[in-house]
């Protein structure tokens, strides 16, 4: 009996999802800092702070030209997810924000990113490794991103086996069981 119910445990937990979180790290930046993010170009003026809302945000304020942060994670070839970031824009300029998951653009403000306080969500399809990638440019402040996650589309979505799936894997378990009873009886 024992053994049954480590059985169904172990299989009802197989069922359940993988990627109920995000996949990237450190997508609050509640590290203070940049870890699990690559930083490239023009890097100044950026760094995490804490928000008017004591929460900590990155601070995207590089002048002149483009700061890059991007993010390598791995998920599942042909599954869709979903990229969700808030960002935040006084509306001043020059400026310019961009996303982009393999160099395939999301959003794209250039010139002048708009007065602002927004999430944003996006879909994608993973190819097995996805790199996400912010562009960000902002000469007289800084531009807030925060809240940043990749999250399988599914599992957000709530998709769970049918019951009648679990059924039937449930009653073949018992089966299975009950024949290596009857064998150990007859031996």
């Amino acid at each position: 009996m024992r053994a049954l119910l480590l059985l169904s445990a172990l299989t009802l937990s197989a069922a359940t999802p993988a990627f109920a979180d995000s996949m990237l790290v450190n997508g609050t930046f509640a590290s203070g800092d940049f870890t699990g993010w690559t930083l490239s170009g023009n890097t100044g003026y950026t760094t995490v702070e804490h928000s008017a809302n004591k929460s900590l945000e990155a601070m995207l304020g590089p002048v002149g030209s483009d700061g890059y942060l991007s993010q390598t994670f791995t998920d599942i070839a042909g599954q869709n997810y979903n990229l969700n970031f808030n960002l935040y824009s006084d509306g001043t300029g020059p400026s310019d924000f961009s996303a982009s998951v393999d160099g395939n653009s999301l959003l794209n403000y250039t010139g002048k990113v708009p007065e602002l306080n927004q999430t944003f969500d996006f879909s994608f399809t993973g190819t097995g490794s996805d790199t996400l990638q912010f562009g960000y440019r902002q000469d007289p402040g800084y531009l807030d991103l925060d809240n940043v996650s990749v999250t399988n589309a599914q599992i957000a979505a709530g998709v769970t086996p049918e019951p009648s799936s679990l059924i039937l894997l449930g009653t073949g378990i018992c089966g299975l069981v009950g024949s290596l009873r009857l064998r150990r009886r007859d031996t």
